[in-house]
């Protein structure tokens, strides 16, 4: 695995890359849940149809969750790559994880990562959140959001990065899930859970 700081020379790098590859950034409020597995697998397989033949480099800070499932089954893809924006140090983001085999799986999926970015130190862990989803949104080609459509309950979250990527007219692949990290208030109306749109596509 190349640890890389945040400098110009990645910036680059991704820049130049970017004819040769289609880049994926992936932003979950969901807890893991495997039956979206399938949503997943196709979603991945919708997107490989819009870039043929160009390996897929997937963003994802590797959140406890479905962003760590999304990328599970993207590596399974031939070529597939993964970029980690750090929002902050390993043991400090740690801290965030709840589930007690959690940082273990975060290791493992870490050492797969053909890059690991990171940031100058935030003030606060909400903006150090903010940072990493940022830097996401300016580096991808698309997102993959797994979401339930609330509006955004504060920076950082699902909910503000699609709001953002729909601003830029990012495309947008979005998959319905209601399986609620804790603290997330459930929607007044009914989800269909692993449906997918895609948005800003041009085909």
């Amino acid at each position: 695995m190349q640890r890389l700081e945040l400098d110009g020379a990645l910036l680059e790098r991704l820049a130049e890359a970017a004819h040769e590859i289609y880049r994926a950034g992936v932003h979950a409020q969901t807890e893991r849940d495997a039956t979206l597995i399938p949503a997943i697998d196709a979603a991945l397989e919708g997107i490989e149809a819009r870039w043929p033949g160009l390996p897929l480099r997937l963003i994802s800070a590797l959140a406890e969750g479905s962003d760590r499932l999304v990328v599970e089954r993207a590596l399974c893809r031939p070529q597939a790559q993964l970029l980690v924006p750090l929002p902050m140090p390993a043991a400090d983001y740690a801290l965030d994880f709840r589930l007690p085999d959690s940082q273990t799986h975060f290791t493992h999926l870490l050492a797969q990562a053909a890059e690991v970015v990171y940031f100058p130190p935030a003030v606060t862990r909400p903006a150090a959140y903010t940072a990493a989803g940022r830097y996401m949104l300016a580096h991808c080609d698309l997102l993959i959001a797994l979401w339930d459509g609330q509006p955004a309950h504060g920076d950082g979250g699902t909910g503000s990065v699609v709001a953002e990527a729909r601003r830029c007219g990012l495309p947008l692949v979005w998959i319905r899930a209601h399986n609620h990290k804790p603290g997330f208030e459930k929607p007044s109306y009914t989800i269909v859970q692993g449906k997918t749109t895609f948005e800003n596509f041009d085909t």
